[in-house]
């Protein structure tokens, strides 16, 4: 069978999708993030499609609904994907304390190829064109893919997402913003940490700060 196309894209986040079940394997490894909660309100739920918690927060904003194949801050959209350079970072983002997602299929033209695999929707690519930096599943991996080796910033990524970010504003929220990299303080504009492999960024608007634990990557293969 083949998997469902969706659009417009911004169906994936607030209406139910209708997808081809596939099995899928979550991959191994200790990871202490797996059901991770604040109190009572959830983190993390468990293993995604990646090998990696899913982010069980509101998505702190949809996909870009308006992303097009045009160049967007000096990141190309790409008809294949560019595995010359492949890495991975990680982020989480809170709101007041509370969590909030980063959604899959950022960074992906609609319409969106989608898999609901036993551990949970998986995106799987763009009819039209996917970014060097994308998402492919709401567990906050943001996929580095360029043909050749070159810096990316994280500003780059929300430049992609459609969204803003300073020291004062991550998405729609409004506040200060405190981010850490790897559990070290980040002093300076958000937008300027540079995303490298198996990096862990948090970003805090406002407060409390909340310090979640590490996801793993151990056994994910990412």
């Amino acid at each position: 069978m083949k998997p469902s196309v969706i659009a417009p894209l911004v169906v994936l986040v607030v209406a139910a999708i209708v997808v081809v079940v596939v099995t899928s394997s979550s991959g191994g490894g200790s990871n202490a993030a797996v059901g991770y909660k604040l109190g009572k309100v959830a983190v993390y739920g468990p293993k995604g499609p990646e090998g990696i918690p899913l982010e069980a927060g509101p998505v702190l904003a949809p996909p870009n609904p308006a992303l097009t194949s045009a160049t967007i801050d000096s990141v190309p959209c790409g008809a294949t994907e560019q595995t010359t350079v492949h890495y991975h970072t990680h982020l989480a983002v809170f709101v007041d304390g509370q969590p909030r997602s980063v959604p899959l299929a950022v960074g992906m033209v609609p319409p969106i190829t989608t898999q609901q695999t036993s551990n949970g929707v998986f995106a799987t690519g763009s009819s039209t064109c996917l970014f060097w930096l994308h998402t492919h599943a709401q567990d906050g991996i943001i996929h580095i893919e360029a043909p050749s080796s070159r810096q990316f910033v994280l500003r780059q990524f929300f430049d992609i997402w459609g969204q803003p970010l300073s020291p004062t504003q991550a998405g729609p929220a409004k506040g200060a913003v405190t981010a850490t990299v790897n559990g070290k303080a980040y002093s300076g504009d958000p937008g300027n940490i540079v995303l490298s492999s198996h990096e862990q960024i948090v970003l805090n608007v406002g407060s409390p700060v909340v310090t979640p634990p590490a996801v793993s990557f151990s056994g994910t293969g990412l």
